[in-house]
């Protein structure tokens, strides 16, 4: 090493990445569909799975949680994001609902959109859903 620890040459930085880019193949007898596998609510946070239970991939476009109260007004709404779900895959979408409205639910309604369908979903909640 020459002195002063510096090499002669100008420094480089070499950079490698590597990109996916998926590619999807329709089957001969298209049967798109999915369904709400489950719903549930533990500890004031709301789970859902959604599943595609056909033999097409599919976009969840969105997925929307609305709370209602004893009178049936909607007193919490929250909308998620999808991605693509492939034949056979489920998914769990998660969400917190805050603690002074958790208290006051009854029912969660679940609305899923797809870009070939919607699939529509709800629970039941009581006040032991809601505590941590």
């Amino acid at each position: 090493m020459p002195a002063g620890g510096i090499l002669p040459g100008p420094a480089t930085v070499r950079v490698v990445t590597k990109a996916g880019v998926p590619l999807f193949i329709s089957p001969l007898k298209a049967d798109a569909k999915g369904k709400i596998e489950s719903i549930t609510m533990k500890n004031g946070k709301v789970n859902v799975v959604v599943k595609n239970d056909g033999n097409l991939h599919f976009i969840l476009k969105s997925i929307i949680i609305k709370g209602k109260n004893l009178k049936g007004e909607e007193i919490f709404k929250k909308e998620l994001g999808g991605w693509y779900l492939l034949s056979g895959i489920s998914r769990l979408y998660t969400t917190p609902i805050p603690q002074e409205v958790c208290k006051k639910t009854v029912r969660l309604d679940i609305e899923v959109k797809t870009d070939r369908f919607n699939v529509d979903g709800k629970v039941d909640v009581d006040k032991t859903m809601c505590s941590p």
